[in-house]
């Protein structure tokens, strides 16, 4: 059985990937490291700039969450670079 999300890809993630939203058909029980592990296979471009971020902001359904979290049928997934403040 599969679950769908949707992703939605902000900041330099999105200029990377080239799009900011798409859909990932996932195996049940699948969490979110699984799924980062699908966006960046399918976009190349953001391995490297994953691999240099010290963190990836993601929240699943408006809700902060780590990569251990367990994705649902039909969640939104928001993978943000990390925020900064200041100047």
């Amino acid at each position: 059985m599969t679950l769908r999300v949707k992703v939605l890809l902000l900041g330099v993630l999105a200029d990377a990937a080239g799009t900011h939203m798409e859909e990932h058909a996932l195996k049940d029980g699948s969490r979110v490291s699984e799924l980062i592990e699908a966006v960046v296979k399918r976009h190349s471009g953001l391995k490297a700039l994953v691999e240099t971020l010290p963190v990836l902001n993601i929240y699943v359904n408006g809700r902060h969450v780590d990569l251990n979290h367990a994705l649902g049928d039909g969640d939104e997934v928001v993978i943000a670079p990390p925020f900064y403040e200041g100047g």
